[in-house]
């Protein structure tokens, strides 16, 4: 099984093509939003793999799971494989609505012998004020 290294969520990643270096713009944990409902905008979960054996394939999934429960968004990745000893994937993920404030979560599981294992849960806070209408 790939080992996962890291995870962040971001708005956009920039890879440079001639020095293979990334930057991840506007990472967050937490947002205030000015409305309810709100529409989130895209957004990125970039990760960091590392190869644990040989000729390793791996499929990963990427949930936004809402305070209560409900999967707002979910995206898989198949057929994954290493060219080197590191992998970085950037899952874009499409908007989706919000119509309650609290903890989100953006949980990357791997696919292990044909179940899903949950690997890392990011939590993104949302923060609505309704006294500042």
């Amino acid at each position: 099984m790939a080992k996962h290294i890291w995870s962040v969520a971001c708005q956009n990643a920039i890879v440079d093509k001639h020095s293979n270096l990334v930057s991840y713009i506007n990472s967050f944990d937490q947002i205030g939003i000015p409305e309810l409902p709100y529409v989130f905008p895209p957004l990125v979960v970039a990760s960091l793999w590392q190869r644990e054996k040989e000729d390793e394939k791996f499929e990963i999934k990427v949930a936004v799971i809402s305070p209560n429960d409900e999967v707002k968004k979910e995206k898989a990745l198949s057929e994954l494989s290493f060219v080197s000893n590191f992998h970085r994937t950037h899952i874009r993920i499409t908007p989706f609505d919000i119509e309650e404030a609290g903890e989100y979560k953006i949980q990357i599981s791997i696919k292990t012998s044909k179940k899903w294992k949950l690997i890392k849960s990011l939590p993104i806070i949302i923060n609505y004020d309704s006294t500042d209408k």
